[in-house]
């Protein structure tokens, strides 16, 4: 972590860990439009997700 570098703690499961898609790519998009240059999740599942992609593809255009 650099000197400068600052955390954007954003959460989008509840408290069992579970929550739906939207939850997360709500979360996804809130920090792209919040300056997140870096967004790590944990996350798992079984099935593919347009929706989380949707929201991934939406942050890496704000990058640019």
């Amino acid at each position: 972590m650099g000197w400068n570098a600052k955390i954007l703690p954003v959460k989008v499961l509840n408290a069992s860990g579970s929550g739906y898609v939207s939850w997360i790519a709500n979360g996804i998009a809130g920090a792209a439009d919040n300056g997140a240059k870096i967004i790590n999740l944990s996350l798992g599942s079984s099935t593919f997700s347009a929706t989380i992609a949707s929201a991934i593809n939406y942050a890496a255009v704000l990058e640019h």
